[in-house]
């Protein structure tokens, strides 16, 4: 079988259901379940993707089992090479590391190097100073009490303001093309043929995501949409017992593998085939998202246009709109 992140459609599409019950009456659209009472399943709820209405309880998505169900496997191997060159260029060497790493796992983490240090520094400055002077909005419903700020880069201080920031963006900006030429003569034969703007997202104490994948359920038509979510961590002296550390479920091996959100630290990741989750944040957890377009090769089962309406939290915003965390 070929690994999640290579199959077509995208794993979610393919949701899981429970085994038929013989005395089952009906299923729930929700939870997958069957029951075997009316009164089990009264058509009150929206369901996890966000369509038919059923359960007199909200209900949560099959995989969620998977966060309690399997087992860590330790931090996502760092590639051995710096992303930047001493001047501050991108490695060409490592990007083809970078494409072999998704196409082999689905993911990569890469560090910046001493070449993106005074990048990562300044950008961080920039990044806790403006969450420091109220210049990056709650993102969930209830404001006041969202433990998530998080903005699209358009929406912050015009320029000359924040060039850090502007700089980093530059960077996961470039990664798409430079990483999709080679996906694109590879095994997964994936165009990257555009991008969203930059997210800068704070998790402050409390904030987490569930796991979730980067693409929409709504999203899920043929046509162009996320493909690969670019991140880079602003954290300068994170701390394991600080929390919110980014896992990624390994299909093949069944378990997760974490990403420590320290400073300088990338990590990309196929959006609408790894399933991931962000674990509870003890302390202020800062990082820049871009995603990447993209198209499967004619026939293939893609997802549709990208809603940049809202911004999503770093990898995803809430299960009530299909990509995230549950409110």
């Amino acid at each position: 079988l070929k690994p999640v992140w290579m199959a077509n459609p995208s794993p979610s599409g393919r949701p899981m259901h429970a085994p038929r019950d013989p005395l089952a009456i009906g299923r729930c659209h929700g939870t997958g379940r069957h029951f075997r009472a009316p009164s089990a399943c009264g058509l009150r709820r929206r369901d996890w993707r966000g369509g038919r209405r059923c359960c007199n309880k909200p209900s949560a998505p099959p995989w969620e089992d998977l966060a309690r169900s399997c087992p860590g496997l330790g931090a996502l191997p760092e590639h051995e090479r710096s992303l930047l060159t001493a001047d501050g260029r991108l490695d060409p060497g490592v990007l083809d590391g970078i494409a072999g790493a998704l196409e082999a796992r689905g993911a990569v983490r890469v560090a910046l190097g001493p070449g993106g240090e005074g990048l990562a520094a300044a950008a961080a400055r920039e990044a806790h100073a403006l969450v420091d002077a109220g210049g990056l909005p709650r993102s969930g419903g209830t404001r006041d009490l969202d433990p998530v700020r998080s903005a699209w880069l358009r929406a912050l201080p015009a320029p000359p303001a924040l060039p850090a920031l502007r700089r980093l963006f530059a960077l996961l900006s470039d990664l798409g093309p430079s990483v999709g030429r080679r996906l694109r003569r590879g095994p997964l034969a994936l165009e990257l043929n555009g991008q969203t703007d930059g997210v800068l997202a704070c998790y402050e104490e409390g904030g987490f995501q569930r796991p979730h994948w980067d693409v929409p359920f709504s999203s899920m038509r043929a046509g162009r949409d996320r493909r690969l979510t670019a991140i880079a961590y602003l954290n300068p002296r994170w701390r394991p017992k600080d929390g919110g550390a980014l896992r990624l479920f390994d299909e093949r091996r069944r378990g997760w593998l974490h990403v420590p959100p320290a400073q300088g630290t990338l990590v990309l990741f196929r959006a609408d085939r790894v399933l991931h989750e962000v674990q509870v944040a003890r302390a202020a957890r800062m990082a820049m998202t871009v995603w990447h377009l993209g198209t499967y090769p004619s026939g293939a089962p893609g997802g549709g246009p990208t809603d940049q309406s809202a911004p999503e939290a770093e990898e995803g915003r809430g299960q009530d709109d299909g990509c995230g965390r549950k409110k």
